[in-house]
């Protein structure tokens, strides 16, 4: 169990820059984590902006396979706020693409 900045690999890690097979709590958090913050990515429940791939996120832009809600969550998502896409389950504007979207100004893409 690690507090502070640069813990690394299999840890609940508290703190920024924290990586790998982590509950981590802070910024630039990635992989296999329960990620708390910023720029979380990959195999997360990843809270913050940027979170990324396989998780469960929550903020803007997060990307691939995720619960996202926010702006500009994207693929395989349940994505709540806008222009999110592809194969989700969507609540918010410019949904598109395979969805159950829940929104305004809705635009199917098949490109």
């Amino acid at each position: 169990m690690n507090i502070g900045p640069e813990s690394t690999e299999f840890d609940m890690n508290i703190g920024p820059e924290n990586t790998e097979s982590d509950m981590n709590i802070g910024t630039e958090n990635t992989d296999f984590d329960m990620n708390i913050g910023p720029e979380s990515n990959e195999f997360g429940m990843n809270i913050g902006l940027e979170s990324t791939g396989f998780g469960t996120n929550i903020g803007p832009q997060g990307t691939e396979f995720d619960m996202n809600i926010g702006p500009q969550g994207t693929e395989f998502d349940m994505n709540i706020g806008p222009e999110s896409t592809e194969y989700d389950i969507q609540i918010g504007p410019e949904s598109t693409e395979y969805d159950m979207n829940i929104a305004q100004d809705k635009a199917i893409s098949l490109t």
